[in-house]
């Protein structure tokens, strides 16, 4: 096997902490699993969810988007 197939690429650990907000701070708390820690494009996506599209399921009006 050439040597070049074993290699794996290094990590990127400071793109990876940049990816979770909680990272940032002087202070992480890792308790259980119910305190994960979340991606910035999930909160991010989450919130974008909560502000534009989030209706009471079963109402007599559209859910559409108005964008």
């Amino acid at each position: 096997m050439p040597l070049s197939a074993t290699l794996t690429p290094a990590l990127q650990l400071d793109y990876v902490r940049a990816q979770f907000p909680a990272l940032a701070g002087d202070w992480t708390f890792f308790d259980n699993a119910g305190g994960s820690q979340i991606l910035k494009g999930v909160g991010d996506r989450i919130q974008d969810f909560l502000y534009t599209s989030n209706v009471q399921l079963g109402a007599s009006y559209s859910s559409r988007q108005l964008h």
